[in-house]
């Protein structure tokens, strides 16, 4: 049986300074930091970038400050445009000005803060935001993992499988005589089956066209998600999960490490296969290919900078061995991560 479990206590970091944890999870990640130096290291290096927010204080406004606001408005709404512009200074003639009011020394010193701004508090931004959404996508696929654990509970440590076609594609092949079949209906019966019940596990915010699937009140009547075999589109998920169109089935009993779900596969992603080294193709769903958040069959995940990091370091977006790819190729063995759209 799946055993839901925390491998990596990283992702949790960014939420541990920024006060977002409970006590249960701030008492795990302490005492994690405690006997891990590395995870202590990169929790002083998250509290390193986060320094910047503590030197500025939120000054408390005025009960009253609408009123004084209004009030001078009112005071003053006879004041008319050529009183406000005859009250303004002239340039001095010295001053080579840019504008009226403004000199060219002004304008370099203002040109200095923005770049200033630019070079350092943007990039710290997108990094703590990577971090804020790799986290969020972490958390995902352990709601994920969980629906496994239930799933495979109630059935005989089988892990989720709709009806499969022998040598079915996978992907949107216009071969003739080659069904086509989606992998995505596999994910889709943990949504169906209430196991994960809120579609927005199956969306990671680092992918902004991917929408949850939203269900319209004629669906309800008709049974909501019981209605469906597969997400209304692929949108709907953001992750790639095993393929399980061959006879080659996980064994979660033999291989809790084995990775079962992740980042969007790069080698076959907007329905077509790309031309990449494959022993260098990181997903693209997190920045510059650095690497993907992969979900174990141990119900655990974590950010990995690698695709071989399957069970005894297989590579998670390939079958086997192969490297040449037509959409009906499937897992070589009980243990081959082939994680597919």
């Amino acid at each position: 049986m799946i055993n839901p479990s925390m491998e990596s206590f990283e992702p949790m970091l960014l939420d541990y300074h920024l006060g977002q944890l409970n006590a249960e999870e701030i008492r795990q990640l302490e005492a994690a930091l405690d006997t891990r130096p590395e995870l202590a290291a990169k929790s002083q290096a998250v509290q390193q970038i986060l320094r910047p927010l503590d030197a500025y204080d939120v000054p408390t406004l005025p009960a009253d400050l609408g009123d004084r606001v209004l009030d001078h408005i009112a005071q003053n709404q006879t004041y008319s445009f050529q009183q406000a512009a005859s009250s303004l200074p002239s340039a001095s003639e010295s001053e080579l000005s840019a504008s009226p009011f403004v000199s060219i020394r002004e304008l370099v010193a203002i040109a200095a803060c923005i770049t200033i701004f630019v070079g350092v508090c943007v990039p710290a931004y997108y990094r703590v935001r990577n971090v804020a959404e790799r986290s969020y996508c972490l958390n995902n696929l352990r709601q994920i993992g969980q629906g496994l654990a239930q799933y495979t509970n109630g059935n005989d440590g089988q892990l989720p499988v709709a009806a499969t076609i022998a040598h079915a594609s996978w992907l949107p092949v216009k071969t003739p005589g080659v069904p086509v079949v989606s992998n995505r209906r596999h994910p889709f019966l943990l949504l169906k089956l209430e196991l994960v019940k809120d579609p927005k596990a199956f969306v990671c915010p680092s992918r902004p066209d991917d929408v949850p699937m939203v269900l319209l009140r004629d669906d309800d009547e008709g049974g909501g998600y019981q209605g469906f075999d597969d997400f209304a589109q692929p949108a709907n998920i953001s992750y790639a999960y095993q393929n399980m169109n061959g006879p080659a089935r996980p064994s979660p009993e033999a291989s809790p490490d084995m990775a079962i779900t992740g980042d969007l596969n790069p080698l076959f992603e907007d329905g077509r296969i790309h031309s990449l080294a494959p022993y260098e193709a990181n997903s693209r769903t997190h920045g510059e290919r650095a690497g993907q958040n992969v979900g174990y069959l141990d119900g655990s995940a974590a950010w990995r900078t690698s695709p071989t990091c399957g069970f005894r370091k297989d590579h998670i977006f390939r079958a086997g061995n192969i490297t040449r790819y037509t959409g009906t190729e499937v897992p070589q063995s009980n243990t081959d991560s082939f994680l597919i759209p």
